[in-house]
C-alpha cells in the first residue's frame, strides 16, 4: 500500500517546507514498523500539486493506525503552517495478469512531430 500525500509549499515558505518536511515528516514515517520506504518528489513542471511523498505501508489497517495516532494529528496541524492544498489518499498496486500486458488505459499519449490534440491512449505494462 502506498499513502500519497500531494501539497502545495505556502508561497514564500519552499525552503521552509522542505526542510520541515526532511526534518519531521520523513522520521516521523520511517519511525514506523509498518513503514518500508518513503520518497518525497518535486514536480518540474509548472502547475499544482507542488510536491508529493509517498510512503510505503504494509496495509491499510497500519496506515490507519498511523495516521490516526495523537502524533500524527500534531505533525499535521503543524505542516498546515508550511503547507497548503494537502490531500493524500491511498493506493495499491494493482495485480499484474497477462490479459492486461500491453493494453491501453485512459490518458494522454502524444504521438508524432505534430501533436495537434492528445491522443487518449497510454500503454501500460510491457
Amino acid at each position: 500500500m502506498t499513502l500519497c500525500i500531494t501539497y502545495n509549499p505556502l508561497p514564500g515558505k519552499t525552503a521552509e517546507c522542505d526542510d520541515w518536511v526532511r526534518d519531521k515528516l520523513v522520521p516521523f514515517f520511517r519511525s514506523q514498523k509498518e513503514c518500508t520506504g518513503v520518497r518525497v518528489l518535486e514536480d518540474i513542471l509548472i502547475g499544482d500539486p507542488e510536491r508529493t511523498c509517498l510512503v510505503e505501508l504494509g496495509d491499510v489497517c497500519s496506515a490507519t493506525s498511523i495516521l490516526e495516532s495523537v502524533q500524527a494529528r500534531e505533525l499535521k496541524r503543524e505542516f498546515m503552517n508550511y503547507a497548503c492544498d494537502f490531500s493524500s489518499q491511498m493506493l495499491r498496486s494493482q495485480p499484474e495478469r497477462p490479459e492486461s500486458r500491453g493494453q491501453i488505459v485512459s490518458g494522454h499519449y502524444w504521438k508524432g512531430e505534430d501533436v495537434g490534440e492528445p491522443e487518449l491512449d497510454v500503454y501500460i505494462g510491457t
